[in-house]
């Protein structure tokens, strides 16, 4: 259940939700992703910083993104 194949799926999952517009969907199933990365992977890991930005698309689509200063 906490196989970093496992997360990988779940982020083509959210990848998929996002494409059809479907944030929360898409938001679920990234920050899925990100709990079992944060699991599986080291924590400086690239693909903990790949799910962070898919969450961080999510949010600005949603438009609960501030702008960065």
């Amino acid at each position: 259940p906490n196989h970093s194949d496992l997360a990988q799926s779940y982020n083509n999952i959210g990848l998929v939700y996002y494409n059809m517009g479907e944030y929360s969907k898409a938001l679920s199933s990234h920050e899925r992703s990100l709990e079992i990365k944060k699991i599986a992977l080291p924590p400086n890991h690239p693909d903990l910083a790949k799910s962070y930005n898919n969450i961080g698309m999510v949010y600005d689509n949603m438009g609960e993104c501030s702008p960065m200063l």
